[in-house]
């Protein structure tokens, strides 16, 4: 999800919002936006904040603990982007130890980045874009993102460049959050996932996304 210009008026968008909005529409309900840096989400939700998390958030075990999830709508698959002229440096996982690494605040990116990466100079934002500007302009050295994420940023920059080091999803994906037990609201939220996904709107929410994402991150 991410901040555009829809007809002169500053939206939010992007594949987790169409989703929200199937998902609003087929319980009969208005949805609601809120933002949040996503370090806070897991809190929001039961403190009553947010009645549900839909932002790329992969349900490991320790989450689990506190919310319930849905079935998986997406699989990530995670990649480093650097600069074209130092992309080629960057072969295996030893040779970012030393590096100024950057990934989102919070996320699944930020525990590659701790745990496997092992960055002696790690740099967490809590935007994504931010981050991308800072790859740019030299501030750090590579980026950890989702590989969908490093593309749009490659086909909008020329002086980016995707490595071949990648991640594969170990958590199984993304999937929806809700309080603990509320069966019947994971039940429907699972039917609409189901919806998209065998009609292939899912895919279609995916490619839009990414294509109107691509044109926000200015060259």
């Amino acid at each position: 999800e991410f901040h555009a210009m829809i007809d002169g008026k500053d939206t939010v968008v992007g594949f987790d919002v169409d989703l929200a909005k199937e998902i609003a529409k087929d319980l009969g309900v208005k949805l609601t936006i809120k933002e949040m840096e996503f370090n806070s989400l897991l809190g929001a939700l039961p403190a009553g904040q947010v009645d549900m998390i839909i932002s790329g958030m992969n349900p490991d075990p320790e989450r689990a603990k506190r919310v319930d999830f849905s079935d998986i709508y997406y699989t990530a698959q995670h990649a480093v982007l650097a600069n074209s002229q130092n992309a080629d440096k960057f072969k295996t996982v030893d040779d970012l130890k030393d590096k100024k690494v950057g990934a989102q605040l919070g996320s699944t990116q930020a525990d590659i980045t701790n745990e496997v990466i092992k960055a002696k100079d790690p740099k967490f934002l809590a935007d994504v874009n931010s981050l991308i500007l800072e790859l740019k302009g030299g501030k750090i050295d590579a980026l950890v993102t989702e590989k969908p994420v490093a593309e749009m940023a490659v086909k909008s920059s020329d002086n980016l460049k995707l490595t071949n080091i990648t991640f594969n999803d170990e958590s199984g994906g993304n999937a929806v959050a809700v309080k603990k037990n509320e069966p019947e609201l994971v039940a429907e939220v699972n039917k609409t996932i189901k919806k998209l996904k065998d009609s292939g709107k899912l895919d279609e929410y995916i490619v839009s996304a990414t294509e109107l994402s691509s044109k926000q991150i200015k060259k």
